[in-house]
């Protein structure tokens, strides 16, 4: 045991050390555009802000892990009818999912523009009637430009891989058997 944390010790100071005038911190914020698959409505648009860490290991290669906060689901929803046959009406509902996400993107620089991809584990803040899962991962991909040393124009589209709604208690639920989100996300990064 004492092992093992004296060879993380080192390599995280190794890492800083060498890392140290390379890191650079930021805050993220944009808009989303977010659906559902398979429950029909319309694309919600929100916002997502975040705080952001890069740290730029070589000319062509840097790590950067977020830390988000994300508005995303589904606007319109068609859930139903409710009333009885001769005498029912079309039921519909916002899905409002919101989402503290704890992303690490791999950026590939190519001069002024990079292209980046990595994965994100999502947590739910709030639950919510309509997803029987707190939880969501998803993979990001997207390309962006470094405009100036402090500013970021960047779009991601991300798409989660988790059932966000697995069978419930919800009789009403007209929603075919894979039902995941994706996000498209176009904003930029400030950093300091």
């Amino acid at each position: 045991m004492k092992k093992t944390t004296l060879t993380i010790l080192f390599i995280i100071t190794a890492l800083s050390a060498t890392a140290q005038d390379k890191f650079t911190k930021g805050i993220r914020a944009g808009v989303n555009l977010s659906s559902i698959y398979n429950v029909g409505g319309e694309t919600k648009a929100d916002f997502y802000i975040g705080a952001v860490g890069a740290i730029k290991f070589t000319r062509f290669y840097t790590l950067q892990p977020e830390l988000n906060y994300s508005r995303q689901g589904m606007n319109n929803v068609p859930l139903g009818r409710i009333g009885d046959a001769s005498n029912s009406v079309a039921e519909y509902s916002d899905i409002n999912l919101n989402y503290i996400s704890i992303t690490v993107m791999n950026k590939f620089n190519l001069k002024k523009f990079f292209l980046q991809v990595g994965p994100s584990f999502d947590i739910l803040t709030k639950e919510s009637k309509y997803s029987s899962n707190n939880i969501d991962l998803s993979a990001n991909f997207g390309l962006g430009m470094d405009v100036t040393s402090k500013f970021t124009i960047e779009a991601r589209y991300k798409v989660g891989v988790a059932d966000l709604y697995e069978q419930n208690n919800y009789n009403f639920f007209p929603f075919d058997d894979l039902n995941y989100g994706s996000t498209f996300q176009i904003g930029g990064i400030f950093k300091f």
